[in-house]
C-alpha cells in the first residue's frame, strides 16, 4: 500500500530540493491476497477494484492528513486507517501510523518499501553496513539513492508494536482476530548530502534516534511546536473565506520552511521539483521572508543564513562582470550560487534581486535588533550591495541611472532605469548608510548622494513614475511596480505614488494593447495582493476586496487550498503567493511597516467586509506584541500574552 497523497506537509528538511524516494509505501497481504495490482512487479499501484478511499483529512494545526480506506480481500475487510506527519521536532523524519482492523480472522503481512518509482537515479545502498546479523537488524531498511544533484539516504524504523511479528528484515507478520485494531508505526528518516557526506549512514542514526524518542513523543513535539507557530495566525473578522486563504497560507509557508533548513525556500517548496528544479528566487526574499520574518523570526533567519553562504560567490560573480561589491544571482542553488540556465535572459540583467536580498537582512535587522548578525552579517551584505549598486550605475545630469536592466516584469528586458530597481536600491543605500552608522564605519561619501539623487523614469505630463525609460502604453507597459515595493517601504511621495496608481489602473482595468495585467486573466498570483493593499490605501474598499479575493480564488486547489502560479497552471504549493497574501494582511492593510520607530506608520485601511485584523503575536523589534487593526485607525500594539 502507498498513501493516495504525498504528504502535504513539511517535507524533510534534510531531502533537500532534488526528487526523491517515497519512504512510506507498503505492500499488505491478507491470507496471501496481495493489495498490489501486479505483486511480481516492482510497482506500488494499488488495485483499484480493492482499495477504497473513504476520506481524508489534512489537520493544518498540527500538519496531520489521515487517510482511511477499505481493503477487500475476499472474504475479509480490513479497515485502515493512515496517520502521517514530517517532524518539526526532529526535521529529517516522517511519521507513519497504520491502524489495521480485519473483519475476520486473518493472517496479514506487511511488507516495507522505499518507492522509487518514476525517480531518476540509482541505487547505490541497499541494506545497513553491517558486521553481524544482528547489527543489521537494528534497521528495518536503508537505501542510498544517488540522483544527478545529490545523494541522499532513507532508513526505516519500525517501533515494536503488541500482535506484530518480524519475520524478515522489511516483512511482519499479524495474526489477526477479527473486530481487533492492530497499530504498525514507521520513522523514516531521509537526509541529503547537504547535511551529512554519507547520508545513508546518517540516516540510519537518525530513524534509531526517532526510535529512541519513540512515535508518540514525536507527535506530541510535532504537535506542541506547531500549536506555538500558530499563536501568530493572522485573524481576520467578517470575512471567513479571507480567514480560510490566509490559514492555508500560514501552514503552508511554515510547512516549506524551518529554522534548521540550509536549502531556503524555493518558490513551490519542497512539493515540487520539475517547474524551477527547486532554486531560490527573488520571491523568497521579498515575499516569503517578511511573513516568516513576523510570524517566526528564525525560520526568517536560516533564510538569510543560506544567502550568506552564498556571499562570496556572489562577490566573484560580480568581479567576474566587472563590477564591486556582490552580485546575487537570478537563480540560485543549495550552495547559494548562480544557477541560472545559460538560455535564460533573467540571468545577465533582472538583477533586482541583488538589493532585493540586501533589503530582507535590513527588514531582519530592524526587526529583531540582533547585534551579533548586525557585523556578521547584515553589514557585510548591506556594504557589498550598496557597492554593487554603485559600481553598477552612474551619474548624469538627470540624476543616479542604472542602465540594461530587467525588472520583475519579464516581458520588458533590457531597459534603462527601471522603478522598481530604482526604488529598492533607492531604500538600500539608505539603509546602507544606517548600518554603516551603527557598526561604526563612515560610508563613502557617494551613498548618499547615490540615495538622493536615484533617478525615478516620470511622465512630466501625466505626473506619474513610468515603468522605465521611454515606456509608454503604446507598448509594452509594467504596471504594478510600486506597489510591489510599498510594503517595504516608499522611495517616492504619497502624491506621486496615488498619481501613478491611479493612472496605472486605468490601463490596468482597460488594457490599451490587450496586455494581462496584473490581477487579470493569465496572470502570475503574488503581484496581486499588494496591489488590493494600494487600492485599501487609497480608500478603494470595495476595490481591495476584489482584488485580495482575485489574490487566491482563481489560484485555490481543493481540497487542501494549494495555490497554482498561474490560474491555468495544474500545479500546487506556489509558496510565493501564500507570502505576499499573509505579508499584504499583516502589513499593507494593518499600516504596518517594519520601522526603527513606531510600527503604525499609517491607519488601517481594511477590504470591505472585514472590520478587524488581530495578530495575537507579531515579533517587533525582538519582542512578541499583540496587534488590533480596526478601519480608519492606527493599530494598537501591546505586549503579547505568552
Amino acid at each position: 500500500m502507498r498513501t493516495f497523497l504525498r504528504t502535504p506537509v513539511l517535507w524533510l528538511l534534510f531531502l533537500g530540493v532534488a526528487p526523491a524516494p517515497y519512504p512510506l509505501a507498503i505492500n499488505l497481504k491478507v491470507n496471501h491476497s496481495s493489495m498490489l495490482a501486479f505483486p511480481a512487479v516492482d510497482s506500488v499501484a494499488a488495485a483499484p477494484a480493492l482499495v477504497q478511499v473513504q476520506s481524508q483529512a489534512l489537520d493544518m494545526s498540527n500538519g496531520e492528513l489521515e487517510t482511511q480506506m477499505v481493503y477487500s480481500a475476499d472474504p475479509v475487510k480490513v479497515g485502515l486507517r493512515v496517520l502521517q506527519f514530517a517532524s518539526r521536532s526532529v526535521p529529517s523524519l516522517l511519521c507513519e501510523r497504520i491502524l489495521l482492523t480485519p473483519s475476520a480472522d486473518a493472517e496479514m503481512e506487511i511488507d516495507t518499501r522505499i518507492d522509487t518509482t518514476g525517480i531518476p537515479g540509482t541505487v547505490y545502498r541497499d541494506h545497513a553496513p553491517a558486521r553481524t546479523v544482528r547489527e543489521e537488524e537494528q534497521i528495518d531498511r536503508v537505501m542510498g539513492f544517488r540522483s544527478d544533484r545529490s545523494k541522499l539516504g532513507i532508513a526505516l524504523a519500525i517501533p515494536a508494536s503488541s500482535g506484530v511479528v518480524r519475520r524478515t528484515m522489511g516483512t511482519y507478520l499479524i495474526e489477526a482476530k477479527a473486530g481487533q485494531t492492530y497499530t504498525f508505526d514507521i520513522i523514516a528518516a531521509m537526509v541529503s548530502e547537504a547535511y551529512h557526506p554519507d547520508p545513508d549512514l546518517e540516516a540510519i542514526r537518525l530513524a534509531r534516534w526517532g526510535e529512541l524518542v519513540g512515535w508518540d513523543e514525536l507527535r506530541r513535539q510535532n504537535q506542541a511546536v506547531w500549536a506555538e507557530l500558530w499563536k501568530s495566525r493572522v485573524e481576520v473578522e467578517g470575512d471567513s473565506d479571507a480567514q480560510r486563504a490566509l490559514d492555508a497560507a500560514f501552514f503552508y509557508l511554515h510547512a516549506n520552511s524551518h529554522p534548521l533548513s540550509r536549502t531556503a525556500v524555493p518558490d513551490y517548496g519542497f512539493s515540487q521539483y520539475e517547474i524551477y528544479f527547486g532554486q531560490i528566487f527573488w520571491d523568497m526574499d521579498s515575499f516569503m521572508f517578511p511573513a516568516a520574518l513576523l510570524t517566526w523570526p528564525p525560520t526568517a533567519k536560516a533564510m538569510l543564513e543560506y544567502r550568506l553562504r552564498g556571499l562570496e560567490a556572489a562577490r566573484e560573480k560580480a568581479a567576474s562582470f566587472g563590477y564591486k561589491g556582490a552580485q546575487f544571482p537570478w537563480e540560485a542553488g543549495t550552495d547559494g550560487a548562480e544557477v541560472t540556465p545559460t538560455v535564460w535572459p533573467e540571468g545577465e540583467d533582472e538583477l533586482h534581486t541583488v538589493p532585493d536580498v540586501a533589503l530582507a537582512f535590513w527588514e531582519y535587522q530592524t526587526a529583531t535588533q540582533d547585534p551579533e548578525f548586525l557585523r556578521r552579517a547584515t553589514w557585510p551584505v548591506l556594504q557589498s550591495v550598496a557597492e554593487w549598486i554603485a559600481s553598477r550605475g552612474h551619474f548624469t545630469a538627470r540624476g543616479f541611472e542604472i542602465d540594461r536592466i530587467e525588472g520583475p516584469d519579464e516581458n520588458a528586458g533590457n531597459v534603462n532605469n527601471g522603478s522598481y530597481m530604482n526604488a529598492v536600491s533607492k531604500l538600500v543605500m539608505r539603509a546602507a548608510i544606517e548600518c554603516a552608522r551603527r557598526v561604526g564605519v563612515v560610508p563613502p561619501e557617494n551613498w548618499a548622494r547615490i540615495e538622493r539623487e536615484m533617478l525615478f523614469p516620470l511622465d512630466a505630463q501625466q505626473n506619474v513614475v513610468i515603468p522605465y525609460d521611454g515606456a509608454t502604453p503604446a507598448k509594452h507597459y509594467s504596471v504594478g511596480n510600486l506597489p510591489l515595493i510599498f510594503m517595504h517601504g516608499l522611495p517616492v511621495s504619497a502624491e506621486l505614488f496615488r498619481n501613478t496608481y491611479e493612472y496605472e489602473e486605468t490601463l490596468r482595468v482597460k488594457p490599451p494593447s490587450g496586455e494581462a495585467y496584473n490581477c487579470g486573466p493569465g496572470t502570475v498570483s503574488f503581484t496581486c495582493p499588494p496591489l488590493a493593499a494600494t487600492a485599501a490605501f487609497f480608500g478603494e474598499a470595495h476595490k481591495a476586496a476584489e482584488l485580495f479575493r482575485h489574490s487566491w480564488q482563481p489560484y485555490w486547489i481543493e481540497p487542501y487550498g494549494l495555490a497554482r502560479e498561474f490560474s491555468f497552471s495544474t500545479d500546487g504549493s506556489y509558496i510565493t503567493n501564500y507570502g505576499s497574501l499573509l505579508m499584504t494582511a499583516m502589513l499593507g492593510f494593518t499600516g504596518l511597516r517594519i520601522s526603527d520607530g513606531d510600527w503604525a506608520q499609517y491607519p488601517a485601511t481594511l477590504p470591505e467586509g472585514w472590520t478587524r485584523i488581530t495578530l495575537d503575536r507579531l515579533w517587533i523589534k525582538g519582542k512578541p506584541m499583540r496587534v488590533v487593526a480596526e478601519n480608519g485607525k492606527r493599530a494598537m500594539i501591546t505586549e503579547a500574552k505568552e
